[in-house]
């Protein structure tokens, strides 16, 4: 299978995912926070739907793809609106100024939403980031 551009993109959300301080488990699908034992804090990146079209009449495409970072946290104590937010903006930084951002072909990485459980879940807290990450790709090779 061909390299693509979506896969580098994974790839390197993954990477600057990793190097927040902490971080105990990064994960390439959604979990559900019972799958993760201790390990807290910890964040599953996965890609979102895409929108494509095409540069002028050529074979360059522009792209716009959803990116999705699931954060869990889990305090005994239940103490957690504080850890949800440091790993939330946490993983806006990374991503929006990383090896993500840094990528030839990405033109833009910006956070688009923000959805939490709004403590639902004792003991645990799971937000959802949503980042459009904007890239050019050659036509046959997303």
């Amino acid at each position: 299978m061909a390299d693509s551009v979506r896969k580098d993109i994974l790839d390197a959300a993954e990477v600057d995912l990793l190097t927040i301080t902490g971080i105990r488990r990064v994960a390439t699908s959604i979990l559900a926070h019972t799958e993760l034992g201790g390990d807290f804090p910890a964040v599953a990146v996965v890609d979102g739907d895409t929108t494509i079209e095409r540069l002028a009449y050529g074979a360059q495409m522009e792209a716009k793809m959803e990116l999705v970072v699931w954060c869990y946290e889990h305090d005994a104590e239940n103490v957690l609106a504080a850890k949800r937010t440091d790993l939330i903006r946490d993983v806006i930084v990374k991503l929006t100024a990383g090896t993500l951002a840094g990528l030839s072909h990405v033109l833009d990485v910006v956070e688009t939403a923000i959805r939490t459980d709004q403590g639902g879940l004792p003991n645990y807290a799971i937000a959802r980031v949503v980042f459009t990450v904007t890239y050019t790709y050659a036509q046959g090779v997303p």
